[in-house]
This record gives C-alpha cells, structure tokens and sequence, in this order.
C-alpha cells in the first residue's frame, strides 16, 4: 500500500472532526492491517473515518480575516510554518494540547520565498470567499518536497485568545503580523 499510495492519514469522522480529538501517532498508517486497525477503531469510537493521504514535508498556517462590506477581498494574515520537534510529523491530538514543545511557528519570510508567500495568501483568500466566510478562519497547508502547495483544510471556527503558555497557530499568527 505505502509503494502505491504513500503513506495514510485517518481522521474521526462525526463526533471527531474537530480538534484532533481521537488522533494519535498511529493515526498515520502504511499498511492495510494498520490501516483496517485504525479504521475500526474510528468507527466504533465516532461512527466513521476520513482516510487520506499523507502529505510529506512542510506545514504551513495561514489565518484569513473578513474585511467588513467586501466579502471578496478578505485580509489574509502573515503565513506560519509549523516547525514539528524530534520524532514528530504531523499535529496530532497530545502535541496540540499536551506536549507543547513538541511544536513551534516560525513566520514564513516572504522576502526569501516570494512565490510561496504569494501562493498560500492568494489560495487561502480563494478558500474563505469560496465558503462564504465570515469573520476569521484558518487555512492549512502541506508543501510537499518538488514544492507543490497542498490544501489540507479551512477551518472556519478555529480556535484563538488561548492563554499565553498554550497558543494555538492563530494566536501566533495574531502576535507575529503586523496588522
């Protein structure tokens, strides 16, 4: 399976879309017997499972902002870039919300990588007009290694203001761009 495909990634379905609840590690799987393994397990705990595949490189977090009476030219935010700690590749539900250091945000510097800066900002403010979004959400990338960008989500009710020792990727962002 991992020859032909690449590596997986499963997600909880229904009552485990959010947040990464019922993520783990293993939720990345190359195998069909992990892959059937984890499947179940998704099932029986969420009533479904979102398989996709694994996307290997860079991650990046762009915030997007609705500019009052212009729906379709929201303010996108300075781009993120997810910097995983040793061992890690992907957020997974206890390196959001348990093992903070597993994880940093680095801003994306523009000045050295022009086309990406322009290419995350422009498809992030595609995806936020294209759902009709109000007030704020989050996009999030993959850059795999040939440097092709990968919309991986939009998520329209992110969450922000975290307490300072627990920030989320939009807080960072909020902290890092100028306005």
């Amino acid at each position: 399976m991992q020859a032909e495909r690449g590596w997986l990634m499963l997600w909880g379905a229904i009552g485990g879309w959010y947040s990464s609840v019922g993520m783990g590690k293993d939720c990345k799987v190359s195998d069909l017997p992990s892959l059937v393994s984890q499947v179940r397990k998704f099932v029986g705990q969420y009533g479904g499972a979102l398989v996709e595949q694994f996307i290997q490189g860079r991650e990046f977090t762009v915030l997007v902002v609705e500019e009052p009476g212009q729906p379709d030219c929201p303010r996108v935010l300075l781009p993120v870039e997810c910097c995983f700690g040793p061992g890690e590749e992907f957020k997974h539900f206890d390196l959001k919300w348990r093992e903070y250091e597993g994880i940093g945000w680095t801003a994306l510097d523009a000045a050295a990588e022009p086309d990406l800066d322009r290419q995350l900002r422009r498809l992030s403010a595609r995806a936020f007009v294209a759902l009709k979004g109000c007030s704020y959400g989050r996009c999030d990338f993959r850059v795999d290694g040939a440097g092709r960008v990968v919309f991986l989500e939009i998520n329209p009710n992110c969450g922000i203001f975290y307490p300072r020792d627990a920030q989320g990727s939009a807080d960072v962002i909020l902290d890092l761009d100028p306005l």
